[in-house]
């Protein structure tokens, strides 16, 4: 069972300050690599669990606002890649079953390449 706790990072010079403020605990590290394993291992130690069961969120206050919107953005181009697969596959039932279209011809209206749209009647999409 994994738990997650998240871990504020500051930076001091070439270090990484490290606060888990759920368990009160410090640390630091010198990248943000290190930063996390070390969050890890005295979470694990306080928790007395072995450090795989533990998931920490790097969280540097200062750049929250910037990071939250590319987490945002990111949800939203999978759910518009997930809209255009689908829309993909419904086009191409109707060019090519319904109106005959050959696939080269629904690649052309479609803007995709004649591969894509074996795939698609193929079913592998």
């Amino acid at each position: 069972m994994n738990r997650r706790y998240e871990a504020h990072l500051r930076q001091a010079g070439r270090w990484w300050n490290v606060d888990i403020p759920e368990l009160a605990l410090y640390s630091q590290g010198r990248t943000l690599g290190e930063a996390e394993a070390r969050a890890r291992d005295i979470i694990a130690g306080a928790l007395q669990v072995p450090a795989d069961d533990i998931c920490v969120d790097l969280v540097i206050p200062e750049a929250a606002g910037p990071l939250q919107r590319v987490r945002h953005a990111r949800a939203e181009l999978m759910t518009a890649i997930a809209a255009e697969q689908q829309a993909l596959g419904e086009a191409v039932h109707v060019l090519v079953t319904q109106l005959g279209l050959s696939q080269r011809d629904a690649s052309r209206m479609l803007g995709i390449p004649q591969e894509h749209v074996s795939h698609i009647v193929g079913g592998q999409l």
